[in-house]
């Protein structure tokens, strides 16, 4: 995860930060800020939106993402490739259907 900074702490010593995941380690199940500030429930209720993404941000990305099966397209949220594989044409059929 390249936002993952490291943090000088604790004598210079150079840590990555732990409480990203919370879903394992010795932060599961505990509030933790982006900046590491541990949080009671209520703070983390109110603030965890403006952090995570939240209904909004996943019904935005699932507009984004529509599937597109026609040869030679690709789906939006892909960029196209130069070349095919094998130095190929972009629109060979690698897989033939009958």
């Amino acid at each position: 995860d390249p936002s993952i900074r490291l943090e000088a702490l604790n004598g210079g010593k150079i840590i990555a930060r732990r409480y990203r995941n919370r879903r394992i380690g010795e932060f599961a199940g505990q509030a933790v800020s982006p900046a590491g500030e541990r949080l009671s429930a209520e703070t983390w209720a109110a603030l965890k939106d403006e952090w995570l993404p939240n209904a909004a941000d996943m019904a935005f990305i699932d507009s984004l993402m529509k599937p597109c099966h026609a040869p030679g397209q690709y789906a939006s949220w892909i960029a196209p490739p130069r070349v095919g594989i094998n130095q190929q044409p972009l629109d060979y059929e690698y897989v033939k259907i009958d």
